[in-house]
């Protein structure tokens, strides 16, 4: 099972490079790892350097996290930690 980098998951949500998203399709379409550093990282990407709110970033994270090749650690508590944020936490 590969582990996956915030540039992987940020190529594939944001397809701005069509080469590089079909890659990061066809990797996110087998199980692969996800920690939580890189979903943090992926965020801040998201956030402070494309300025999206706090509510699209949530969505896009939740995306991800619906894949059902998608493994991490405590996904209950992302969920949540997920709606928090969107909320303003």
């Amino acid at each position: 099972m590969r582990s996956l980098d915030t540039n992987v998951l940020a190529r594939w949500l944001l397809g701005d490079d069509a080469a590089q998203c079909a890659v990061a399709a066809r990797i996110l379409a087998e199980p692969c790892w996800i920690s939580h550093t890189m979903l943090v990282e992926l965020g801040w990407v998201l956030n402070k350097s494309l300025g999206l709110s706090r509510d699209v970033v949530a969505a896009m994270i939740g995306q991800v996290l619906s894949l059902e090749t998608v493994q991490c650690a405590n996904r209950t508590g992302l969920e949540w930690a997920l709606g928090r944020y969107a909320e303003g936490a």
